[in-house]
Formats: C-alpha cells, structure tokens, sequence
C-alpha cells in the first residue's frame, strides 16, 4: 500500500510543473471548459425560447474566455494537488467539486439576465458538472505532460520573485481589462462586480 504524504514546504517554485499546469489547465479550458460551457449556454437559450444557432464570435469568445479561466485553474491545481491525498484523476474531479461550489453559488445569488429566466436548479445542474469534467482533464493532461517533461532539467524561481510576477501579470490584466472598457460583453452579474 502506498501512503501519500504531502511535500515539504519550499520557498522555490518549480516551474517546469507549473508551467506544465499552466499549459494543462489551458488546453482543458478551451476543450473542455469552453466546449461544454457553450452547448450549456446554448441549452439554457433553448430552454427560455431563443434560437438554436451557435455564432462564431460567441463561441470564440467563450473558447477564449476558457483558456483564461483554465490557466488560473491549472495555476492553483499546480499549489494544491499536493493537499488533495487521493489518485491523480480523482484528485482533478475533487479538485473541480471545489470550483463546482463555487459556479453553483453563482446561479443561486445571481438571478439577473438569461439566468435569471431559468431555474436555479437547471443552471446549476448544466453548469456545475464543467469544473469537475474540467478538473479530471487537467488532472490527465498534467500527468501526460509530466511524464514528457520528466527528462528536463529542473528549473525554478525563489518564491518573492514568482510573487511578484503573479502581480505584475495581474496588473497587467486590470489594465487589459479597463482598456477594453464596455467594448468587451460581459455578465451582467461579472460587470457589476468588476465595475
């Protein structure tokens, strides 16, 4: 029987994993996250009366929106897969049950827009699974990657750099995000916590 004990504590990040989880959480954002999140999309139109055609901007708006939301996603799976003790894709689907709370408190507070023309419970039952798929597709396609990397020299950061890069990319995202002003369509739930 193998026992799992959780890594010591280091003020290095590794970054051949974490640019691995990056890489791992986009590519499971854009396959799994953004597809799924589309055809949930789409169901929920279905559901209030609209139209059943996809647009090409809106689906890559939606593809787009989940390789952002898949990095930060695969960004923290690369801190906290060492705290989640169990098998490599269950630790993915616990992984994403922890974001399901989240996406499923959102249908539940938030009752403006389109969501708000359907039941909580239909939201939350189209919507909540994604994170879990998503977390069990991060979590194989980490394991893929890790093995191809398994030769590569180690490379990694003292952690006060790391943390000041992860703010610096942030900023840089703020100022992105206020650049693009209301050009960019947005929830209006998401527009009015940003704003």
């Amino acid at each position: 029987m193998t026992t799992i004990t959780p890594a010591a504590f280091s003020p290095r990040i590794n970054l051949n994993a974490f640019f691995a989880a990056l890489f791992s959480g986009a590519v499971a954002g854009v396959f799994i996250g953004g597809v799924t999140s589309r055809l949930s999309m789409r169901a929920v139109a279905l559901l209030i009366g609209g139209s059943g055609s996809f647009s090409a901007e809106g689906t890559f708006g939606v593809l787009v929106i989940g390789s952002v939301f898949g990095v930060i996603f695969g960004a923290l799976y690369a801190f906290l897969r060492r705290a989640i003790p169990l098998p490599r894709l269950w630790q993915g689907a616990a992984y994403g049950a922890l974001w399901s709370v989240l996406v499923a408190f959102f249908f539940f507070a938030n009752r403006e827009g389109e969501l708000g023309l359907i039941s909580p419970w239909v939201g939350a039952a189209l919507f909540v699974p994604i994170p879990i798929l998503q977390g069990v597709g991060l979590a194989w396609l980490y394991a893929v990657v890790e093995r191809r990397m398994a030769g590569a020299p180690e490379r990694s950061l003292s952690l006060g750099w790391f943390a000041g890069l992860l703010v610096m990319l942030f900023l840089a995202a703020v100022g992105m995000g206020s650049l693009a002003g209301e050009g960019v369509r947005l929830p209006a739930a998401l527009f009015e916590w940003t704003n």
